[in-house]
């Protein structure tokens, strides 16, 4: 973003992992489309804990080619759970985040 900035260009959007008051100020220059992401830890660990906990009290098995409830994109490849759980915030949002 910072580059994009220097450029003087505007027709560029930026789109990247960055913490949210590092990218602030880009995000809310006229003429810059600046969208940040980052993984989302507490939905991250919270659906963890939830994916162990059906299996152990429910006796839930996941298997191959299932998806997890919530997260069409999932997957289940052996014994991997994978799930997107992407924070995204952008020029109308990032003001609710201060880290």
């Amino acid at each position: 973003a910072q580059a994009v900035d220097a450029s003087g260009r505007n027709e560029v959007i930026v789109y990247g992992a960055e913490q949210p008051n590092n990218i602030k100020e880009y995000m809310k220059k006229d003429g810059l489309e600046v969208v940040g992401c980052l993984w989302d830890v507490m939905t991250l660990g919270k659906e963890a804990v939830n994916i162990v906990y059906s299996c152990l009290a429910d006796g839930k098995e996941y298997k191959e080619g299932d998806t997890v409830e919530g997260y069409p994109e999932s997957s289940v490849e052996g014994t991997n759970i994978t799930f997107n759980a992407v924070l995204e915030f952008d020029k109308d949002t990032v003001d609710d985040y201060n880290f």
